[in-house]
């Protein structure tokens, strides 16, 4: 497992198992957008360093509330194995821990 789970972000839901993130809870996005739920992609350290690097900072935050959200919902997608499922949840707890919520 790399040293981070990330869900790309859309402008549009054209991907099953999508999250709608509403722009006045997330300041960084232009318009109200959508979680890439059933593709979580994973990184290293490094390729995370050299792409917010490149892109002139890191972005934000996904909300406390869809934070909440995220670990259930992500329990409840076909298109993800039982064993993806466990592990994308461990580390959405794991954050929810570190931010207290």
């Amino acid at each position: 497992m790399g040293d981070g789970i990330f869900f790309r972000i859309n402008t549009k839901s054209h991907f099953a198992g999508s999250l709608l993130l509403k722009k006045r809870d997330h300041p960084f996005l232009k318009w109200d957008s959508y979680l890439e739920c059933g593709g979580p992609v994973e990184f290293d350290r490094s390729e995370i360093d050299d792409c917010i690097n490149k892109s002139g900072g890191f972005a934000g935050h996904l909300s406390d509330d869809v934070m909440k959200r995220l670990a259930y919902h992500v329990e409840t997608l076909k298109q993800l194995t039982i064993a993806e499922k466990r592990r994308f949840v461990a580390s959405i707890n794991q954050e929810c821990t570190r931010r207290g919520i």
